[in-house]
Parts: C-alpha cells; structure tokens; sequence
C-alpha cells in the first residue's frame, strides 16, 4: 500500500489523482492533503480519504476547518504546515499540484527525504529548477 501526499488536491491534478486513489484503494491511500482555500471541496475529500493530516493556506482557515471536522485529523496551515507535513508525515508519494511557488519549499522536502515526487507545477522547475535537479 503506497501512502500518498497531495498538495493542491482541489484541483484538476489533484481531483484526478484522488480519483485514481479511488480506483485503486488497495494498492493507495491518502496520507495528507493540502488546499489554498477550497473548503468545500475539500471536506467531502476529507470525509472520503481520511487523510491523517490537512494543510490549509491561513489559520483563519485552519480555524474555520477545525470547526467543521472537529480533532479528527491534524490540521496545518501556510508554509510552515506545507513544509512539516512534507517533512515529517509518513508516505511514499508527494503529488505537487498547487498553483505558483508554493510548491517549492514542500517539494525540496520530499525529495530530500527521498520520496517519489509527482509535479504538476511548473512554477518550481521555473523558478529552482537546477536546485531540484541537483538534490536528487
């Protein structure tokens, strides 16, 4: 069983790899996902995968979030919470979905761990694309 990190799972990348998820529930499973500020996508997410954490772009979302799911799963917000998550959760694929530079912090993470990385942003190559290339 692959255990797998989405950053920018309310997207079409990250709907659709959700969507593989779904196909394929005994070879994956979802360990984390992480949204700007879909909501609404991504609670029936949450209640579908049961992610063991969330990541979510402010604290006034973080807040708004842990209302509606109560301390079921740990729940982070900014960069700072994209960059724990990437680096200290359990799993075995990072899919990077999100829009922009938000991406490159989490994504160096992961590959500094050693994990799989799937990217979908082109943002990080653009902008840190030696970098990435150089630390694998």
């Amino acid at each position: 069983m692959k255990k797998v990190l989405i950053f920018g799972s309310t997207g079409s990348i990250g709907t659709n790899t959700l969507n593989v998820i779904r196909n394929f529930p005994d070879k994956f499973e979802v360990s984390a996902l992480a949204v700007n500020t879909r909501i609404d996508i991504l609670l029936p997410q949450i209640e579908e995968f049961h992610p063991k954490a969330v990541v979510v772009k402010s604290k006034e979302f973080g807040l708004k979030l842990k209302r509606l799911v109560g301390n079921k799963y740990e729940i982070f917000t900014g960069t700072n919470g994209l960059i724990h998550v990437a680096r200290d959760l359990d799993y075995d694929i990072f899919v990077g979905a999100m829009v922009g530079f938000s991406g490159l912090a989490p994504t160096i993470e992961a590959i500094k761990r050693g994990k799989r990385i799937a990217l979908a942003n082109k943002e990080t190559l653009v902008v840190a694309g030696e970098l990435i290339t150089n630390l694998q």
